[in-house]
């Protein structure tokens, strides 16, 4: 994960956005400081349950035989 200063992530954040989406979760910190992650959507949307499974994961996750 990258970390980006408060200023440097408010002054390009479209470029922070796409890095994001490309290169998985970015940090921005403040005064030195971990303060919060830009996470891709569907990263974050896993994480919260809000995903919906797809065929192979409903099948994967029923009974074994």
């Amino acid at each position: 994960m990258n970390s980006k200063a408060l200023q440097d992530a408010k002054a390009k954040f479209t470029e922070l956005i796409d890095t994001a989406k490309r290169d998985g979760p970015q940090i921005i910190t403040r005064r030195g400081v971990d303060e919060v992650a830009v996470v891709p959507i569907e990263q974050w949307k896993r994480m919260s349950g809000m995903a919906k499974p797809t065929l192979l994961e409903v099948l994967q996750s029923g009974p074994t035989v």
